[in-house]
């Protein structure tokens, strides 16, 4: 969360996210004028919007469409789609209680072409706007790790999430507050 001080007091905390993607509107993709992946498209989404992006994809590629709109704060509960160049969904991600209710959709494409990535909310009816940001690419996503706790000091960690070889291991350095 992120918070303003002031001389007038702290403001209500927003969600921010932060990575190292390029952040690119949501509109800035089409048929002919396809994304550039990785990338974290953002915008609203409101009512029975869908919004879609448009890349080339290339047989065998891994991709990951990860959206962060529930744990940005937004009330819409949203769907991914991973769709072909025929417009025919390959692969669809729905609200995820580890994900806080948000989605995620991830395949190996079957063939080179045209392939685009959807979001509705999943009565196509999402109340007020709803600030979203969709990253898609070959991502690698830990959303936990194994154990869960540990003692100060060096240990190992195991990553939860997407893109990681099972038995994967994180060397890290625990520390206290104080430290």
């Amino acid at each position: 969360p992120l918070w303003v001080k002031s001389q007038a007091g702290v403001s209500k905390s927003v969600a921010l996210a932060l990575d190292r993607l390029p952040q690119v509107a949501v509109g800035g993709s089409s048929p002919v004028k396809p994304a550039s992946l990785p990338a974290a498209f953002f915008g609203s989404l409101s009512g029975g919007q869908q919004h879609r992006v448009y890349f080339a994809g290339t047989k065998g590629q891994r991709v990951v469409a990860d959206v962060e709109l529930k744990r940005l704060g937004s009330a819409a509960n949203p769907v991914v789609e991973i769709k072909s160049p025929a417009g025919t969904p390959l692969a669809i991600g729905w609200g995820q209680s580890s994900l806080k209710g948000d989605s995620r959709a991830e395949l190996v494409l079957p063939s080179d072409g045209l392939y685009s990535v959807e979001l509705h909310d999943l009565t196509y009816g999402a109340p007020g706007q709803n600030p979203f940001r969709l990253k898609i690419g070959d991502l690698k996503i830990v959303d936990g790790v194994l154990p869960a706790a540990a003692v100060a000091g060096p240990t190992e960690v195991e990553p939860v999430g997407s893109g990681f070889a099972p038995g994967t291991k994180l060397a890290g350095m625990f520390a206290t507050p104080t430290e």
